[in-house]
């Protein structure tokens, strides 16, 4: 190839793009759909010869993609998905897994091996984020209820579908579905991704800001850029996608302080190379196949468009949300583009599924696309004719259970206490995989590295080793879950059973929960640790005898541990300084009991008057934790590291009793 018929090549893909993209706008049709047919015209299988060399335009399609998956990123972040709230994880998790299960049927059925039926699965598993919000700008109802809840739903299916994305590629190269191997490339990419968002505080996040002072789009581009691309190539050397490393990058720097201004100028470069990621993408579908195969493919797209439609409306009206809701978030669901693509893509690139399955589930995401904009627009006539023909008995009782699930789950119930039980599960999560990550890394250094000390294979030999220096190490974030989990399981029974419930023996069920989710909370972390290290748990005796010195290590430095997570957790914490924070109109109530909480007035004379949380450095210096600020009748839950501390404020502080009363002394000490 030389030079003259690359940028021939490169001419005939923007052209066709150009024009694809001004028919669409015409004809008020996603773009990504003509960018599509727009490859299927200029490709191969064409009668006329348009492209000289189809592989340098798959390569522009690789980068399309590294930018679409990037922006997308750039798009996601820790805020965004706490914000979209406990009905669009269980409306995502219905869809997402019902759908995996009927695509791997629905391939068994149709005569494809195993492997097929399984990228079936994950084809039509995951909704469009891209395609719906333009579908209800279109229409006019991207401010309505339902909208939300779709969105955040497809937002969570994204992520599920980034995680999907290791796990085929995984399976792809071993060839075989193990239990354990899945656990392995699970661990695997827990590790990817907490190292990833280590490097991106610690470096990643400090270069970005630097660079930004000097006010230069162009230094800050290229040095996005470089981030952008070294990621995703760690990521495909570590057998993971090009995909996953440009969204975990793009992730994390969504949270840098330049966040804004990146998006800025990468939308153009976006909008430059994202087409070429949907052409080249149409380009291998054979429009032969898609002839010989029409009725596989009409099937799979009425699956699609009825399972979507159910699932959806399903999981939403298990999470509380009345009929109609319900039914518009399953219409809105009701599509698949860009994951559904490049899951086809990739078992077509590991050479696992048949060019047929290519053409055929590219071609279904076409059908779905150009349906799913008049589902939605005849959602509520649909609706109404279901209404029709459905007993009123049978809509008289979804009727009680919407209003059955939203007494029990938003009823009454303090708003402030809801977001710390959040945040600290939050937080639990994130140690978790911390623990993950540590544990993975010894699996994999004792299969690659020989034990520093030998050790006798009668007590479990080098894995052994191994497993005891990871256990030590993530004592420290066991120590905080479990202090967490007695905090959260107090704030869970008050949040069930308020201390001004009038409900009969509320006390006594106060209690009880509170010491059911504690030890159902340990319970299943140790049950977790246990099948993480399995590779590494040495016999039975040896077990017991670690667990023990463990325990005792834990017992002697319990307050040592304590502290070194403090300072710890500060650092990362004051790294994302620009954190968002939650405000409620209501106060905390005290309670008694093994862990108290704490409201510790502010004078002008006292220690902690016109300091930043930071500064006063409490977690560090006595374990417990500030979790909220009341200020003028509202409370600041969860203060970041740089909220500073007003005269007339109650901070609330969080901790067992001596931790509680020894910070609520220093916080009341006079300056001097």
């Amino acid at each position: 190839m030389n030079n003259f018929s690359f940028l021939q090549d490169l001419a005939v893909v923007m052209v066709a793009a150009g024009i694809a993209a001004l028919v669409c706008q015409w004809l008020r049709q996603p773009r990504v759909l003509g960018f599509i047919i727009a490859g299927l015209i200029i490709g191969p299988h064409a009668h006329f010869t348009f492209i000289s060399d189809n592989e340098s335009i798959m390569t522009l399609g690789d980068i399309g993609l590294v930018f679409l998956m990037f922006s997308l990123g750039l798009e996601f972040n820790l805020r965004r998905l706490m914000s979209v709230g406990s009905t669009t994880f269980i409306t995502a998790l219905v869809d997402v897994g019902f759908m995996f299960w009927l695509g791997f049927v629905i391939g068994r059925f149709m005569g494809w091996n195993t492997m097929e039926s399984v990228f079936l699965g994950a084809i039509i598993c995951d909704s469009s984020t891209t395609v719906i919000t333009r579908i209800l700008q279109e229409l006019g109802q991207s401010r309505e209820r339902f909208a939300g809840i779709v969105i955040g739903a497809t937002i969570v299916e994204d992520l599920i579908a980034i995680v999907l994305i290791t796990l085929l590629t995984g399976m792809a190269i071993s060839g075989q579905v193990q239990p354990d191997e899945v656990m392995f490339r699970v661990g695997k990419l827990v590790t990817f991704l907490v190292a990833v968002l280590l490097s991106g505080v610690v470096i990643f996040r400090r270069v970005i800001d630097y660079v930004a002072k000097w006010k230069s789009d162009e230094l800050l581009l290229i040095t996005v850029l470089a981030l952008c691309f070294s990621v995703s190539l760690v990521a495909a050397k570590m057998q993971f996608s090009l995909a996953l490393g440009a969204f975990v990058v793009g992730a994390v720097i969504a949270e840098s302080r330049a966040a804004e201004r990146i998006s800025a100028f990468i939308e153009p470069v976006r909008n430059t190379f994202g087409p070429m990621f949907f052409v080249a993408m149409g380009m291998l579908i054979d429009p032969q196949v898609v002839v010989h195969y029409i009725l596989p493919i009409l099937l799979l797209i009425a699956a699609i468009m009825i399972g979507k439609v159910v699932a959806g409306s399903v999981g939403a009206f298990l999470s509380g949300n009345d009929r109609e809701t319900s039914f518009r978030v399953g219409c809105g669901l009701a599509q698949i583009c860009e994951f559904a693509i490049i899951f086809a893509a990739l078992g077509r690139t590991l050479k696992v599924t048949s060019d047929h399955v290519y053409s055929i589930a590219v071609s279904a995401a076409v059908g779905t696309i150009f349906l799913n904009p008049h589902l939605m627009r005849y959602s509520g006539r649909l609706m109404h004719a279901i209404d029709a023909v459905v007993p009123n008995s049978f809509t008289g009782n979804l009727s009680v259970y919407t209003k059955w699930y939203r007494n029990a789950f938003r009823g009454p119930g303090n708003p402030t206490i809801r977001a710390i039980v959040r945040r600290t599960v939050v937080t639990m999560i994130v140690n978790i995989c911390l623990i993950t990550a540590i544990f993975v890394t010894a699996t994999v250094l004792s299969k690659t590295l020989p034990a520093l000390v030998s050790i006798p294979e009668v007590l479990g030999g080098p894995p052994a080793l191994y497993w005891l220096a990871g256990a030590l190490l993530c004592i420290p974030l066991y120590v905080a879950n479990i202090r967490k989990l007695g905090a959260m399981s107090m704030l869970a029974a008050e949040m069930k059973f308020p201390i001004d419930s009038t409900r009969p023996h509320a006390a006594i069920a106060r209690a009880l929960t509170e010491k059911v989710v504690f030890f159902a909370g340990i319970a299943a972390l140790g049950i977790f640790t246990l099948m993480l290290s399995s590779a590494l748990l040495p016999p039975s005796l040896s077990l017991i005898i670690l667990l023990f010195v463990i325990a005792i290590i834990t017992a002697v430095f319990w307050k040592f541990q304590i502290r070194l997570y403090g300072k710890v957790r500060l650092l990362l914490r004051d790294a994302f300084a620009d954190q968002s924070q939650g405000t409620s109109d209501r106060p905390i109530p005290n309670h008694s009991g093994g862990t108290h909480l704490i409201s510790v007035p502010v004078e002008e004379s006292s220690r902690a008057a016109s300091r930043t949380i930071s500064q006063l450095d409490i977690q560090a210096s006595t374990g417990a934790s500030i979790i909220g600020i009341e200020r003028d009748g509202q409370t600041i839950v969860n203060p970041a590291g740089d909220e500073i501390v007003r005269p007339g404020d109650k901070i609330l502080v969080l901790g067992h009793k001596d931790e509680a009363e020894r910070a609520s002394e220093l916080l009341a000490e006079r300056a001097g």
